[in-house]
């Protein structure tokens, strides 16, 4: 059983059923003492197994249980611990024997609910003891597996309470063993036989007054009156939850919580509708009071059909409930919310509008952004293993900058006398990186403003992303060199468990200039789709079988040591062995931008319509080749 399951167990309270009687006290002569607190005699715990909840039987060791030192343990009335109302007495004594626990206890019918009680008991009903245990130390016994408790063998699988807290004793209906039929013998003043129990449920004990039925129906029909006015009082302005607690037999607390419940959700309700815009902000495109930019946005990728998940990723910090209603579903739409309006179809009324629109600095910004929105889920579909090859450098500018590797040289050195730091000589390590731009432009023409499509604020960009995406995959993967002196190792060999282990055994081996290892281990390993499936099966399988080991399988000795990864924009029989910390390229990002720019404006004097172009600044070069190994793979 792990003990983090044993942990959560044990923050769940131990109620254990047992038998309950209640007797008078005596005066000096022996006879019962009518202005006397009654006595309570409880038999807690029989010292066996017991079903609480916790999914399996539960026993207490009686041995490691413990209890406040004046014996005081509180007697409460249904596990109300938080309401002086629940008090019904306190123990005066707590004691076992080894096998069972026994109380007994002062009964103080003083608070309402304790009356109530004492009245149900003359009045002949058996109540029971619930005794609420916390535990401290828990043992789990397996199945199959016997051992002893309180002096008997119990077999498991259960739980056995080693140590524990005995909190407090309440007098329930109904405790957590409905089988055990327990009493309180209530006709204290009639009998001087303490602790006396009926044997027989027909026949009372002697010397004491036959249980009247008369009487036990009007104390049943006192509680419920005196229930269904507490449930009227609670229920004050709920007249729906009253009706149901009233049918229902609710207690005053329950109904009390329901209505608290009911005014909580009418008010956060009323939060809500208070946050909406009207009405009329809404539905009017065309009013003149122009929108908020981020909402258009919103509202135009919802109309482009882009998925409500990454409408909610990309567009953070907006409304998105204004922006479902705001509707926009044609390119006109877009125009409208900020009171530019045009006929589709109409070639004056387009270019005027368009020509209005691109003075104002919201319009452009927004097809930017919607068409930017959607270059990003196109760059992602084709997949970025480039990232896993590599690292971003960000540069300020098109000029080559030079870099300094990861790896270099020797170690760190001594101080020197004067506690001077030693410089180490990065000449040998430098390589330069540099950006450069590639883009494309494509027009959103006469056509498409004529149809008033917004789909081509989705396609076109999206299109943008992709070419994006995969022109930088093929840049990057390209830029791995294939000389093999220019890795920290080399090898050959058909891709296999043991020329893997051989590349992986020279990858471990490799030193830096100063002849100290570079402590590189290798965690991934790079090969073309055609190698991929042969690397992944010696990266997940746990045996192999191969001509050296004849049909036995062999324990596979490379399982989980190289991640294979694979792109498209390789070939051949070739792969790499790195750590992704030593990353295989570095690639150059101007301005730290690692994503393609889309920009859009109106077109020129020599066309009719919007121009959209994208343009990516980025440039690959060789990275911590120093740290990985190449291998030909043939």
């Amino acid at each position: 059983m792990p003990p983090e399951k044993i942990e959560e167990l044990m923050k769940k309270p131990i109620v254990a059923t047992g038998t309950v009687s209640l007797v008078a006290a005596k005066s000096t002569d022996g006879q019962p003492d009518a202005n006397g607190n009654k006595r309570m005699s409880i038999v807690a715990y029989n010292g066996g197994l017991m079903n609480v909840g916790w999914g399996r039987p539960v026993g207490i060791e009686l041995s490691g249980l413990k209890w406040r030192d004046d014996m005081a343990v509180p007697i409460l009335c249904q596990h109300k611990k938080d309401s002086i109302d629940a008090i019904c007495g306190q123990a005066t004594k707590v004691s076992h024997d080894g096998r069972s626990l026994s109380l007994e206890a002062d009964f103080m019918p003083v608070s309402e609910d304790a009356k109530k009680v004492y009245e149900l008991a003359k009045a002949g009903f058996k109540f029971q003891a619930s005794v609420g245990v916390s535990a401290q130390e828990v043992f789990y016994v397996d199945k199959d597996t016997k051992c002893l408790l309180n002096g008997s063998e119990v077999e498991g699988e259960c739980y056995i309470v080693r140590a524990g807290t005995l909190n407090e004793v309440s007098i329930v209906p109904l405790g957590a063993d409905g089988s055990t039929q327990t009493a309180i013998t209530a006709a204290a003043n009639q009998t001087g036989k303490e602790g006396a129990m009926p044997e027989d449920k027909n026949k009372p004990v002697e010397g004491a007054k036959p249980t009247d039925t008369a009487t036990v129906e009007a104390a049943a029909q006192n509680a419920e009156r005196e229930r269904v006015a507490s449930v009227i009082a609670a229920c004050k302005g709920h007249d729906d939850i009253m009706a149901k607690a009233v049918k229902e037999g609710w207690t005053a607390e329950k109904a009390e919580l329901e209505c608290l419940r009911a005014e909580k959700a009418a008010k956060d309700q009323e939060t809500i509708e208070a946050g909406r815009p009207a009405a009329p902000a809404i539905i009017n495109l065309r009013a003149s009071v122009p929108k908020d930019a981020k909402t258009v946005v919103a509202a135009a990728c919802f109309g482009a059909a882009m998925s409500d998940k990454d409408v909610e990723a990309t567009c953070k910090g907006v409304d998105l409930d204004a922006a479902h209603d705001l509707g926009i579903t044609r390119l006109s739409d877009i125009f409208a919310a900020f009171g530019f309006t045009y006929r589709p179809g109409n070639d004056a009324s387009t270019m005027a509008a368009i020509k209005a629109a691109f003075s104002n600095a919201d319009i452009p910004n927004v097809l930017s952004n919607i068409a930017h929105k959607f270059v990003l889920a196109g760059f992602g579909s084709v997949g970025e293993d480039w990232r896993r090859i590599s690292r971003a450098v960000p540069v300020s500018d098109f000029k080559a900058v030079k870099g300094v590797r990861l790896v270099m040289g020797g170690l760190l050195k001594s101080l020197a006398k004067g506690g001077e730091l030693q410089h180490v000589d990065l000449s040998d390590e430098a390589r330069t990186i540099q950006a450069a731009t590639k883009g494309s432009i494509v027009g959103i023409t006469r056509e498409d403003l004529i149809n008033d499509d917004l789909g081509v604020l989705a396609m076109i960009p999206e299109r943008f992303g992709q070419m994006a995406g995969r022109t930088i995959n093929k840049d990057v993967f390209g830029a791995l060199s294939s000389t093999a002196s220019d890795y920290g190792a080399n090898t050959s060999g058909a891709l296999a468990i043991g020329t893997l282990a051989t590349a992986y055994a020279l990858a471990l081996g490799i030193k830096d200039s100063s002849g100290d290892p570079i402590g590189a281990i290798p965690n991934k390993i790079l090969c073309s789709p055609s190698n991929f499936l042969t690397a992944r099966n010696i990266y997940q399988s746990e045996h192999i079988v191969s001509g050296a080991s004849g049909k036995t399988p062999a324990n596979n000795e490379m399982r989980n040591l190289l991640e294979p990864i694979t792109s498209p924009f390789l070939s051949g029989t070739k792969y790499w062995l790195f750590n992704d910390a030593f990353p295989l390229v570095d690639v150059a990002f101007l301005n730290g931008r690692t994503t393609p720019v889309v920009e859009t404006a109106e077109a020129n004097f020599s066309q009719l319509g919007i121009q959209m172009r994208c343009y990516y600044d980025y440039g690959p070069s060789a990275g911590e080749l120093k740290a990985a190994v190449y291998s030909t793979g043939a």
